[in-house]
């Protein structure tokens, strides 16, 4: 199977949490240009930062960077299934912490991630979510 394929089914076989905090911090990770499958992740004029909302879209920049996390997931992540992805807070060094919960599809087990979204650099963290 192609790495690209790979990619946007999120598994060549069934894996568990550290599996998908690893592909879900490469594919978010990824600089535009160099191993980056989302040549515009948290670019977009409607996820930027300080850019007005495009219609149809929430005002608040967090729920829109939200949004986008969300379709990216769903889109590349086929190990989750039935997820759910939780704002949780902004610091003032600019970095928005969210709360990645869902179940892997092949075990049904519960996987917990925290991702941290840098406003500055737009680098993303995927940590697993220690309860």
């Amino acid at each position: 199977m192609a790495l690209l394929e790979r990619l946007r089914s999120g598994s060549a076989g069934p894996r568990g949490a550290e599996h998908v905090a690893a592909h879900l911090r490469d594919l978010l990770a990824g600089e535009r240009g160099f191993a980056s499958v989302l040549p515009d992740f948290g670019v977009r004029s409607e996820t930027k930062w300080g850019a007005p909302a495009t219609e149809g879209e929430p005002e608040d920049p967090i729920e829109r960077l939200r949004l986008e996390l969300v379709r990216n997931i769903a889109r590349y992540e086929g190990a989750l299934g039935d997820f759910t992805l939780t704002a949780l807070s902004r610091d003032a060094g600019g970095r928005v912490r969210f709360l990645l919960t869902g179940r892997l599809r092949s075990s049904g087990a519960v996987v917990r991630l925290h991702l941290v979204f840098d406003i500055w650099t737009r680098r993303v963290d995927v940590t697993e979510a220690r309860t």
